[in-house]
C-alpha cells in the first residue's frame, strides 16, 4: 500500500496526548481506487475519530456519515446509498491479549503511525445492503427496464388467466 495514501488515513501516535482528542477524515473515490476488487467504486464519507489515548491502548469510536455509490439490483444504474453509524475499536499494545477480534486490534509500539485504512474499508463494505434496491425517492429505475423485468418474470398483470386448479385454494387465501 502506498505510504502517502496510508498516512492520509492515519494518526501520528507521538502527537497524540493522553486523554481525549478528535481527528477527521474524508473518504472519496481515491480511497476505493486503492482496493483492486472493491465492491464500492465511489462515495463521499466523513469519518470523525473520537480517540481516547491510554498508556496501553487507544479506545476509538469512528463516526461515519455520507454516501457510497452502489448499483441498483434491478436496473444496474448507480445510486447514492446514504448512511451514518459508529463503530468502536480498541487498538492495544498489550501482547497478553489472547487474540485479535473485530473490535480489538494488536498494534506495534514501534510504529509511529496508527493506520485506519483497513478498518475504514471493512466498515464501509459492511454498509452494502444485501438487496440493493433503493427507495423511489432516492432512485427510480427506467420504465423500460421495469417492463423488461416484468415480462421476463412472466407477470402480465392479467388476473383472469386460467389457473391450475391445484393453486385455486391458495389464490382464494391470497384474495382474502
Amino acid at each position: 500500500m502506498d505510504k502517502i495514501f496510508e498516512k492520509k488515513y492515519s494518526v501520528e501516535v507521538p502527537k497524540l496526548i493522553l486523554g481525549y482528542q478528535e481527528e477527521e477524515f474524508l473518504i472519496e473515490k481515491d480511497f476505493f481506487d486503492q482496493f483492486e476488487l472493491s465492491p464500492i467504486e465511489d462515495g463521499e464519507v466523513r469519518v470523525k475519530a473520537r480517540i481516547t489515548k491510554f498508556n496501553t491502548h487507544f479506545d476509538i469510536i469512528f463516526e461515519f456519515s455520507g454516501y457510497i455509490m452502489l448499483e441498483c439490483d434491478r436496473c444496474m444504474e448507480p445510486y447514492p446509498h446514504q448512511f451514518s453509524n459508529s463503530h468502536r475499536v480498541i487498538f492495544t499494545y498489550d501482547e497478553k491479549v489472547e487474540k485479535e477480534t473485530d473490535d480489538v486490534v494488536l498494534i506495534d509500539r514501534n510504529n509511529p503511525l496508527l493506520s485506519f485504512v483497513n478498518e475504514f474499508y471493512d466498515f464501509l463494505v459492511l454498509e452494502i445492503p444485501i438487496r440493493k434496491v433503493p427507495a423511489p425517492s432516492v432512485h427510480k429505475c427506467a420504465p423500460e427496464i421495469l417492463a423488461l423485468i416484468q415480462n421476463a418474470s412472466g407477470q402480465s398483470g392479467d388476473d383472469d388467466q386460467e389457473i391450475d386448479p391445484r393453486w385455486n385454494d391458495l389464490k382464494n387465501l391470497k384474495d382474502k
